[in-house]
This record gives structure tokens, C-alpha cells and sequence, in this order.
């Protein structure tokens, strides 16, 4: 985004929904310094293995009262390569036609790998909810400092957090955020399992012994891994791993740890011997203990045996007749016999008339493992649906002349749109111009010509014609000799003589005229460069011509992409006493074990 935003209200927390492969590890609704918009600036993080190449979801404006706002924003995601815990999407803020927002719901509806598999919500679309946080050391044992090192003892100083249970997820004590069918943290590879089994109980269990000064020894270790055994009385042989102690059979116990090694041979013999002696002390304890309860069960069963008997001897007596010779000896007792190993069947001649036995009922789980795949086939898994998803409109193309008709799979948009060209003149005394358009001609006045001769012949004058005239004059003259005899005319000179006896006159009128001139304007027309097109109507006038065309767009539907969803049941686990309930997603199996002594 290449405008500045200001952030407008942030939304704490993450948010999740059950089974999505990404959360949401920021939510701020955002306002754009220059088109002053709404958007919402969305931060995902990828929590599973597999990296996401797209996703795509939409965001949902909600107002105080907590109603919708109208229509939710759809927004895609793509081209990524989001590798485990890497963020994706805070660049990419979702526009939102609204000025006023209270609050944001985002859904998820796909999520692509980069394997080509993908990750649909249920119902199209999955509506985010707040993911609890992890629970703090110091939240989950408050003002209680022992328990709190202690916690920290077992797992690590470099904890902060506890084992905390977050529905399809859960945290380690790491802070890692793993997916409910992870048994080990991705971060840190600690044991969901071995987390969940240290109780508040067992660990104040552990502190108190620790809070006693007590270290205990290898046998120690194996009595408290035992007291943690689910198996209860299976001898277990394991390892500790970070102060836990995980069976061969998979269930854990808590052992302590012995601390830091001395810093000086002596000091390593000290400590070497009081672990011995304190060896040797725990166990005369506990076989102590074993031996009471075992003396007191074989006393009872001795006095059951001992009162059938002297029934059968004081009927015995009664027939000989004398019972005072016989002394009534009670036999000593025994430590019972050591109980067998546990066995799924029991041995030829083994039965409940000469043998004490036990039996327990045990259970193997196995967990119903999904996936989904734009394949409709894959190995080793199992198609139990599948669900085909409409292909999205890409983008539109550029505005063309060429006309484009519509299909199911392509739409099209069409408009009109004009350019104009104005009207351009000028004027010439040329009758033609290049790149010019004659459209009419005018005669103009240049002024009177010339006058013409003087000639008798009567000319009118007009607007175009000015006329004058004047009259002229020829005389003869009297000869001298014979009065009666005259000379030849003269011209008519423009002068009068007065007639007399020795002259003669004849007069006329002469004319003379000029033209008014004139010269040719020729004009001409043109048009000017045509504007650019605009969707802007233009109407045509006396000094603009206006034209007009139909432009098209369209934009194609992607090819609909169906996903086929694929089921398999994980391995099993191993058998235990712990009560299993079978479910659509958990397959189970029992069998019944016997021990006998």
C-alpha cells in the first residue's frame, strides 16, 4: 500500500478457528492519510508445516450493537512462500466502504499449499474467534514461587509458559503453538504428552521432596516413574529427557534431576555416598512397607484356613472320642508369591482353583487423520467427499473497440464514448487553401475605377456606376471675303463663344462614367485535432462535430476447482490401562490381559 495510514483502533489478541492452518496474529482497522478510507490491516501466520502459497477470505464490518454492516469484503492473498511461524497479509489492508466501524469479524475460506493441496472452511467459510493465550508460569501458580521454579526445574529455565490446552491447538512451554495432532513441539521438541501428565499435584508432590533436601537415586527415579505410570505395576524402563521420565510404553513420570555436578572429586564422593546410603534407607522403607501389607493379607487368609481346619478336627475328635492329645499348630507365615508378567492369554493349566488372578482391561487408540487435494486420487488415503468451488472472475481487460459477446465463463461491459473536433475559419483571396474547405465567397469594394472617355452616348449612374456630363461647343467662322460662306466646324472645345453675325454655334452633351472595383474574399473551414475519448456525453453544435464509439471489457471465471477430500487412521498407539472412548474421529481397541500368582 503506497498511501500512509494512521492506525484507528487495534483489536487484541490472536484469532483462530478450529483445525485452520494459519491464525491471525494482528487485526487493526487503519486509516488512509489521503483518501481518508477504511481498511482492515490483517496479519496471518502460518502454524503448520506446510507453506501457504495463497489464501483467501473476507472481512466484515460490525457496528456497536454488534450487527452486521452490510456486506462483507472479499480479499485474496497470493504468491506467497510462508514458510512455519512466518507472517503474511500486513501489507495487503482490505478496503472498507464504510466511515464508521465498531468492530472486525475476518473468515478464512481457503488456504493453498505450495504442495498443490488445500485447506477449505467448513461451510465456505470459517468467522475467526479470539484464541486463548497461553498461560504464564507465574498465572498458573500465583505468588507461589516454589511451584513456579519448580515448574521451571522440571522443564527447563528458558520456560515461561505452561502446558495450556487451546482446543485444536496447544501451547508449549516454550510458547510454541502446535496443532492438536502434534505430540512433540515443533520449537523445542518437548512431549505434549509429558507436559500434560506433570499436575499441579505431582509437581508439588516432586517440590516437596526437593523442599526436604532429598535428591533421589536411581531407584528413587524408578519408584517415582512408576507412581507415574499409567500401567500401574509394569516395570517400565525408560529415559529422562528434560526431568521427564518417558517409558518404553510411552507414559511418563517426573524424576528429579541431581543439579549440577560438584565442582571437586571430594565433594562428588560426598554427595556419591549419601546417595547410596540414602539408596539403601528408601528401599529397607519401602520393602518395609510391602512386607506389612503383605503379612497382613497372608494372616487373614492363615485364620480363614486355620477355622476350616479345626472344624474338620473337632468332628474328627468328636468320632475317636479324645481331642486332648492333639495340639493345634498354626504355620508360620510366608511372603505371598511375586505376581507374573502381564499376558494376553493364560498358560495351559493356569485356572482360578489353584491360581490368584488379575485381570485388567486395556486399550489402543488410533486417530482419523484428514486431507484435502485438488487430485482426486492419493495413496494410502481414503475418498470420503469432496467439493467443487466456483471459479473467480480474474481481472478486467483494457477497453476495447472490438466487440466481445458474453459466455457462461465471461462477462462483458460495454459504453459509449465521444471526442469532439471545434470548427476552425479563415479567410483568403486565394480560391483555395491545403488542409482547407471552401464554404463561400464575397465580392468587396476596392473604391471607383477610372473614368472613362467622354462620349455623347447617355450613360445612368448607380450604386455601382457614377456618371457626369457636360456640354460642348463647335463654332464656324464667317469667311471674310463672302459673309455668306463659312469655315469648316472647329472641334468642340470645352469653352462657349457667343453666337454673332460672324460666328456660328452648335452645342452637345457628352458623358463619362466610372465603375466601382472589387476584389474576391474566398473563405474557408476546417476542423481541429479530435480530443481524447471521454465517457462524458457531447452533443454536436454549429461549431463542433462530435463522434462516437462502443468500447467493451470483459473478464473470464477461472476454471472451478474441486478439492477432494481424503480420510486415513494414524498409526496406533500403544495399549493402556487408561479408558479410551471411541468417537468418529477415534478408533478403539480393547483386549483383556491376566497375571496370576
Amino acid at each position: 500500500m503506497s498511501e500512509p495510514i494512521t492506525p484507528i483502533s487495534t483489536f487484541p489478541g490472536s484469532y483462530h478457528i478450529s483445525n485452520c492452518p494459519v491464525i491471525i496474529s494482528d487485526l487493526t482497522l487503519v486509516r488512509g492519510n489521503v483518501s481518508g478510507k477504511l481498511f482492515a490491516k490483517i496479519t496471518f501466520r502460518n502454524i503448520q508445516d506446510l507453506r501457504v502459497s495463497s489464501l483467501e477470505g473476507s472481512v466484515l464490518p460490525i457496528s456497536e450493537n454488534g450487527q452486521a454492516m452490510g456486506n462483507s469484503y472479499p480479499f485474496a492473498i497470493r504468491n506467497l512462500n510462508a514458510s512455519r511461524d512466518k507472517c503474511f497479509g500486513e501489507n495487503e489492508p482490505v478496503a472498507l466502504d464504510a466511515s464508521e466501524i465498531y468492530s472486525l469479524q475476518v473468515s478464512v475460506r481457503t488456504v493453498l499449499f505450495a504442495n498443490d493441496t488445500v485447506w477449505n472452511a467448513e461451510n465456505g467459510s470459517a468467522p475467526m474467534i479470539p484464541l486463548p493465550p497461553p498461560k504464564t508460569i507465574e498465572e498458573a501458580f500465583p505468588g507461589d514461587p516454589d511451584m513456579q521454579n519448580e515448574y521451571r526445574y522440571q522443564f527447563g529455565n528458558d520456560v515461561n509458559y505452561v502446558y495450556t490446552d487451546a482446543g485444536s491447538l496447544w501451547y508449549c512451554a516454550c510458547g510454541g503453538i502446535n496443532a492438536k495432532n502434534e505430540g512433540s513441539c515443533y520449537r523445542c521438541d518437548r512431549k505434549a504428552l509429558a507436559m500434560r501428565q506433570i499436575t499441579p499435584a505431582v509437581l508439588m508432590q516432586m517440590n516437596n521432596i526437593r523442599a526436604a533436601g532429598v535428591v533421589p537415586g536411581a531407584a528413587a527415579s524408578a519408584a517415582a516413574a512408576g507412581a507415574m505410570n499409567p500401567d500401574n505395576g509394569t516395570a517400565s524402563r525408560g529415559k529422562t529427557e528434560s526431568g521427564v521420565f518417558v517409558s518404553e510404553k510411552g507414559s511418563a513420570g517426573v524424576v528429579m534431576d541431581p543439579g549440577p555436578s560438584p565442582a571437586n572429586g571430594d565433594d562428588q564422593k560426598k554427595n556419591r555416598k549419601k546417595l547410596i546410603v540414602f539408596g539403601i534407607l528408601l528401599f529397607i522403607a519401602l520393602a518395609g512397607i510391602i512386607g506389612i501389607l503383605s503379612s497382613k493379607l497372608l494372616l487373614g487368609k492363615t485364620a480363614k484356613k486355620n477355622t476350616a481346619g479345626n472344624g474338620e478336627k473337632g468332628e474328627k475328635m468328636a468320632s475317636n472320642g479324645s481331642s486332648d492329645d492333639h495340639t493345634d499348630e498354626t504355620e508360620a507365615p510366608t511372603e505371598p508369591p511375586e505376581w507374573s508378567d502381564w499376558m494376553d492369554e493364560l498358560p495351559d493349566g493356569i485356572s482360578s482353583s489353584n491360581y490368584e488372578i488379575e485381570t485388567r482391561k486395556m486399550y489402543k487408540s488410533c486417530e482419523r487423520e484428514t486431507t484435502s487435494s485438488t487430485n482426486s486420487t492419493m495413496s494410502g488415503w481414503e475418498l470420503y467427499d469432496s467439493s467443487t468451488t466456483e471459479g473467480e472472475y480474474g481481472s478486467w481487460s483494457s477497453w476495447s473497440t472490438t466487440s466481445v459477446s458474453p459466455t457462461s465463463t465471461r462477462k462483458v461491459e460495454s459504453k459509449k464514448q465521444y471526442r469532439s473536433a471545434n470548427r476552425e475559419t479563415t479567410s483568403s483571396t486565394s480560391s483555395s487553401m491545403s488542409g482547407w474547405t471552401l464554404y463561400a465567397t464575397e465580392n468587396v469594394e476596392n473604391g471607383w475605377g477610372s473614368w472613362s472617355s467622354w462620349s455623347t452616348t447617355a450613360y445612368s449612374s448607380s450604386s455601382t456606376r457614377k456618371v457626369e456630363n457636360k456640354t460642348q461647343y463647335r463654332y464656324c467662322v464667317a469667311e471674310y471675303v463672302n459673309l455668306n460662306q463659312w469655315t469648316s466646324w472647329s472641334d468642340y472645345p470645352d469653352y462657349n463663344k457667343e453666337n454673332n453675325s460672324y460666328y456660328a454655334r452648335q452645342t452637345r452633351v457628352v458623358y463619362r462614367y466610372c465603375d466601382m472595383t472589387y476584389y474576391t474574399v474566398y473563405y474557408f473551414e476546417r476542423y481541429g485535432s479530435w480530443s481524447e475519448w471521454s465517457d462524458t456525453v457531447i452533443s454536436p453544435s454549429s461549431s463542433r462535430k462530435v463522434d462516437e464509439r462502443v468500447v467493451y471489457r470483459y473478464k473470464d471465471k477461472a476454471s472451478d476447482v474441486t478439492v477432494y477430500y481424503f480420510q486415513r487412521w494414524g498409526e496406533w498407539s500403544d495399549w493402556t490401562e487408561n479408558e479410551i472412548q471411541p468417537s468418529d474421529d477415534v478408533k478403539v481397541e480393547t483386549k483383556e490381559q491376566y497375571r496370576y500368582r
